[in-house]
């Protein structure tokens, strides 16, 4: 198969003589990612953990946490001293 060949239902030549059949074309290693983005990501996911662990320390703080609530009487209840 060498030389210009005539296909049909075409209008011009194909010249295939230069075409190497034998070997195929090796694909590209993957390229590796950046060496910023890995840290991006590496920082991204630290302070995640960060903030989730500090949400549950919370969390727990929260349940040792007590409140107090009194009443306050109005100012009416409150007896007053007459001076005399």
């Amino acid at each position: 198969m060498s030389g210009p060949h005539r296909f049909a239902k075409s209008r011009g030549t194909l010249d295939i003589s230069r075409v190497d059949f034998k070997t195929r074309p090796t694909p590209q290693p993957p390229s590796p990612a950046p060496l910023r983005g890995l840290q991006l990501m590496i920082v991204i996911v630290v302070v995640v953990a960060i903030v989730a662990l500090f949400a549950n320390i919370q969390r727990a703080r929260r349940t040792v946490e007590t409140v107090t609530v009194t009443r306050i009487l109005p100012p009416s209840a409150i007896p007053s001293r007459t001076v005399r």
